[in-house]
């Protein structure tokens, strides 16, 4: 975590953008002001920047931030077109997380009556990005003589490899990079000698108002962040009067962004429906099934209404004892078959919109040098009056969206 402190910065050369000092040769004495600001915020503010780690959690240099996406192993995913009885070319969203020598399970169930009438298959060349090529019946195991519909379900069933084979080489991490721009904030405050010398509500007048406004600002600069860390809209900027944006959650966790990974990000449109329990469960079943029970999200992060429904499923087995004159259910942790799960209630989320987080994939970092948060005096000070400024540059870095899901448009009345 960053410390606080203050600092002599020497302002000549700071790069544009960031505030100047016409004479070239003075000191500007600076604040850094970032995580205390954080520490000492109502948690109702920050919810999300407390969660994924406050705003020291990397540093960049660039107003474009590139990252290296892993490529997360698939245990399961689902065909793309149907696979004809004696056919080899299996269509799959990815080819590349099924290399030369993985072995992959089907099950013939179309009457969903349960059974197992599983066959096993040998990926034998990556064919192209969205085509392997297979041995059919692998293993012993038999075409049941049937057509698998595009759609259904398959499960990676292991890896086979021959001695004195060539190696089969795989890729764990996206050669294309993921990105982000960077958000300024700069606010300056000032106030009038006068003003700080007014006596009001039985106070001295003694420099009172002046620090209240900076204390304010503070609280605006890192509310923002907050915003934009849900909200915010990748966008790289134009001009003076166009600035650019750092892209925040809903940006990212979404299958139309265009990310490496955007086409499997598990979404659900309810259309107007209301939510279920079941409709939690299975988008969290998908996306285990897509990335693995160790990294689905932990954090289910909605609306008002959406926290509502949520308590509403489990207000049936509250029983009070005769003496409580409270009552009232909050349910805040929810065990699910693939792990615990808690819930954040955010007003900042657009209405019927419940987005799973995995917090350990999200980070908040800031501009080298003077892009962390800080507080300084305004080197172009005229007249009589004090004057400071708030500046901070910020991104928001959002790894593996994969690894979270999105449900839209459920009912906010039933």
């Amino acid at each position: 975590m960053a410390s606080y402190g203050t600092g002599l910065v020497r302002v000549g050369g700071i790069p544009t953008g960031y505030p100047t000092d016409p004479h070239e040769a003075a000191n500007l004495n600076i604040r850094w002001v970032d995580e205390m600001v954080v520490d000492l915020s109502d948690y109702k503010s920050l919810k999300l920047i407390k969660l994924v780690g406050g705003l020291d959690s990397f540093t960049f240099n660039a107003g474009k931030i590139e990252w290296v996406e892993d490529d997360l192993y698939r245990r399961s995913d689902s065909l793309g077109a149907e696979l004809l009885t004696a056919g080899v070319t299996l269509t799959v969203p990815a080819a590349r997380f099924f290399p030369k020598g993985t072995v992959i399970e089907l099950v013939d169930d179309a009457d969903n009556a349960g059974t197992y009438a599983r066959e096993l298959v040998l990926v034998t060349a990556q064919a192209s990005a969205t085509t392997l090529t297979i041995t059919r019946g692998y293993a012993g195991t038999s075409d049941p003589g049937t057509t698998y519909a595009s759609g259904t379900a398959f499960r990676v069933a292991g890896f086979a490899h021959s001695e004195g084979q060539d190696w089969t080489n795989i890729l764990t991490s996206l050669k294309a990079l993921e990105y982000n721009y960077s958000s300024i904030i700069a606010y300056g405050i000032k106030s009038t000698f006068r003003n700080e010398g007014i006596a009001r509500y039985g106070q001295s007048g003694l420099g009172t108002d002046f620090p209240e406004q900076v204390a304010k600002a503070l609280k605006r600069a890192v509310v923002s962040l907050e915003s934009g860390l849900l909200l915010g809209h990748r966008y790289v900027g134009t001009a003076e009067a166009d600035p650019s944006m750092s892209g925040g959650l809903l940006d990212f966790v979404d299958s139309g962004f265009g990310g490496p990974n955007s086409a499997s990000i598990v979404e659900t449109d309810k259309d107007g429906n209301p939510l279920t329990l079941k409709d939690i469960n299975d988008t969290l079943q998908n996306v285990a099934r897509v990335v693995g029970d160790d990294n689905v999200a932990t954090t289910i992060v909605c609306d008002y209404w959406g926290h509502r429904k949520i308590n509403s499923f489990f207000e049936p087995s509250v029983r009070l004892a005769r003496e409580e004159n409270e009552v009232g259910l909050i349910v805040q942790r929810m065990d699910t078959v693939v792990g615990q799960v808690q819930f954040l209630t955010d007003n900042l989320m657009p209405p019927g919109v419940m987005l799973f987080l995995a917090p350990d994939q999200v980070d908040v970092g800031h501009m080298e040098g003077l892009g962390r948060l800080h507080t300084g005096d305004n080197p172009a000070r005229a007249g009589d009056n004090f004057q400071k400024y708030v500046y901070g540059d910020y991104a928001n870095r959002i790894k593996n969206p994969v690894t979270m899901a999105k449900i839209m448009n459920y009912s906010q009345d039933s």
